[in-house]
Formats: structure tokens, sequence, C-alpha cells
């Protein structure tokens, strides 16, 4: 048996946060109040949308059989099936990334990875008491900082709902470390909200501005952890500091590769792992991303580059903000801009026309975006990152 192993309620939480994301917000403040479901409850087609297709993605994460029974068994049932199934061959989990490119992909790896993680992270929160964490447990994120985090440190843990709220703050303690992401974050630095207690704070899953990272801290948030990482990696590197540089965790080494880390096995070797982003060293453990790699999409059989096309809309004069992607296989087979105008009087047919022309001036015609889509902001999901529009 290993030291460190799943139990039955943390697979309970794990499957709970997943029906949770295919509820209703309505159902979610009805049936679990506090973040999570009762044991009791029992997934329904009617409660949970496409039960058939949860059950696939919670088979897939823990390797194990899809029920037969949905529908009809409760929570606590399900999970003490894949608890059983885990048991006796549980050894490795899959997370699924966001879908920055249209459909999430599965990310898979070794339980003892994510355990050899956690390991290094209790060492930077050693002196925290309990965890409070706002993440869903069925993100990678989520996951480590709220199921196994607490089984290495030893301490409480309590999920809560990320509504930006004053009384969201007041219920934290001395002792506390805060789990959330970059949009909680900046919904509280932007509500003026302060801490007045010794709590600690954690994001990831993307860039946190660093005005949002300053002003809570002006508002007494003492020590805020940025980690860098992906589903693909798990968590790569940490800092305090958001000007400063991150510093690799433990079992994290550099090599002569800028998008490629070695991270250390149990019997003293080594695998290679690549990165998302190029990186930028300042030594043999600290480094700062310099930006994403580029990654093609297939256009009429062209590679084209969605980040480049972006970069080419993001130099008109009257775009703010923009994202670009490839259509689903329902929508077509080019790419597809979604634009944050500047200002809110512009003419959107007007605009559509201006960047036709401009496209058509800078972009190649496999560039050009196909579909145009306007709006007051980029589409993100619950965790504050770019989804799918």
């Amino acid at each position: 048996m290993r030291a460190i192993n799943l139990q039955l309620a943390d697979i309970r939480e794990i499957i709970s946060s997943v029906l949770l994301a295919h509820l209703s917000y309505d159902a979610c403040m009805r049936l679990a109040p506090g973040g999570s479901l009762s044991p009791e409850f029992v997934p329904t087609c009617d409660a949970v949308d496409d039960l058939e297709g949860v059950g696939g993605i919670i088979a897939r994460m823990f390797h194990t059989k899809t029920l037969t029974n949905l529908g009809v068994v409760s929570l606590e049932e399900w999970a003490e099936s894949i608890y059983q199934q885990w048991l006796v061959a549980g050894d490795r989990i899959t997370f699924f990334t966001s879908g920055s490119t249209n459909e999430p992909k599965p990310a898979t790896h070794d339980f003892g990875e994510y355990v050899q993680e956690v390991e290094n992270l209790a060492v930077l929160f050693r002196d925290r008491k309990r965890i409070v964490c706002f993440v869903p447990r069925h993100h990678i994120y989520g996951f480590l900082f709220s199921i196994l985090l607490p089984h290495v440190m030893g301490c409480e843990v309590r999920w809560e709902v990320p509504l930006p709220a004053p009384g969201l703050v007041r219920s934290l303690c001395d002792g506390d470390l805060m789990v959330a992401f970059p949009l909680l974050w900046g919904k509280l630095a932007e509500m003026g909200v302060h801490f007045h207690a010794d709590v600690h704070g954690v994001t990831s899953t993307g860039p946190c501005p660093a005005k949002t990272l300053e002003t809570v801290k002006a508002n007494g948030l003492p020590l805020m952890y940025e980690i860098y990482g992906s589903s693909e990696t798990g968590g790569v590197g940490y800092r305090t500091d958001p000007l400063g540089c991150y510093t690799l965790l433990d079992h994290w080494t550099r090599t002569d590769d800028d998008a490629v880390l070695a991270r250390k096995t149990e019997d003293g070797g080594a695998t290679e792992c690549l990165l998302q982003d190029l990186l930028d060293w300042h030594g043999p453990a600290t480094f700062t991303p310099r930006r994403r790699k580029d990654c093609a999409v297939q256009v009429a059989g062209v590679n084209v580059y969605p980040a480049r096309v972006r970069e080419a809309l993001l130099d008109h004069p009257l775009v703010e903000k923009c994202a670009v992607r490839l259509m689903r296989s329902d929508e077509g087979t080019r790419l597809k801009a979604f634009i944050v105008p500047y200002g809110s009087g512009q003419d959107i047919d007007v605009l559509k026309l201006e960047l036709q022309k401009w496209s058509k001036a800078h972009l190649s015609r496999y560039e050009r975006p196909a579909s145009w889509t306007f709006g007051k902001h980029i589409p993100v999901n619950g965790l504050g990152k770019e989804r799918d529009w």
C-alpha cells in the first residue's frame, strides 16, 4: 500500500466536482451550497446534462469501467465502485485540458508523479493549518491542492463555491491557505475586499496580472504564491513576487532545451517533459516564461498559426482584444475570430468590413478568419481561462 493513496471520500469528491460542472447554476446552489453534493444524491439524466458522457469522463479519469446503471446509483455507490477498482489496479489518473484549441485533451500521469509534486508543495506551505479551495477537484490544480496536499500535510480542507463576496474572506482564519485562480483574485481586487487574517494565497491556471496581485496584498493578504504549470506537466515552478522569477519545484531540473525539463524518477533517473512555453533561464533553477510555443492547425492542408493571426488582428487600431481558434467540425474548416472593439460606439457591420479588408492585406487566404464574433469580453470558463464560443 502506498504511503499516500486515494480514499473513498476523495473519489466521491472528484465525482461530485465533475457532476457539479454539468449542473445548472441554480441546481448547484440548491444541491451543493457548500461546494459538495450529498453522498446520497442520485445523478439522473434529468438533473445532469449528458449523464452518459459524464460517466465516460469519470471512467477515463480513473481508467476504470463505465457504470452500466447510471441514473439509479447514488454518488456514494458510484464512488465505491470506482474505489474498489482503484484499490486493485489504480496507478494512473487522467485530467483534461481546458480545450484552448477546441476539444479538451487528456493528460495522463502516474499517480506517483502527483504525490511527488504535492510532497514538494507541502514544504512550501508547511506552516498552513487548513486549505480552503475554490477550484474544482476534477481540475488537476484543484486535485493536487485540495485532494492530495491535505493528505501529505495532515491538515483540514474546505471546498467553497467561487463567488466573490466580502463574506468569503471573512470566513477565513489564521493559518488558512486560500487556493483560487486569477479571475476570482481579480474580482476580489476590484471589490476592494480586505483580508483580516493570516491567510496565504495561491493562484494558477494562467497568468495573474501583477496589478491584481499587488492590490490583494495591499488589501491585507501577506503572501501570494503563483504556480506555473499545465495539465500536461502539473506544477513546474512558483514565485511570490509578481515581477520576479519562478523557482523550479525540486523534482524538476533544467535541460539544454529551453522547452524541455527533466523530471526526477524514483530510481534516481529522469524523464524528459515537453513544456507548452519557451523559458528564459536566470540560473540553474530560476526562470521566466518567454512565450507560448507556436501551435499550428491545418486549414485546407496548410499549417497556420492562430497566435500569429491574433497578433495581426490586434495591430488594427480598433481592436482591443482578440481570440482566434480553428472552427469546430460542425462549424467548418477555417479559422474564426472573437473581437473586443475599443470603445462602445463601434458600428459592428462597418468594423467587420474593416477587419476583412485588414485580413486580406495582412494575412494569407488560409489565415483569414471565415467567421467573426464581436462582444465586450473574450469568453472564459469558470476558472477564467479562454473557452470556445
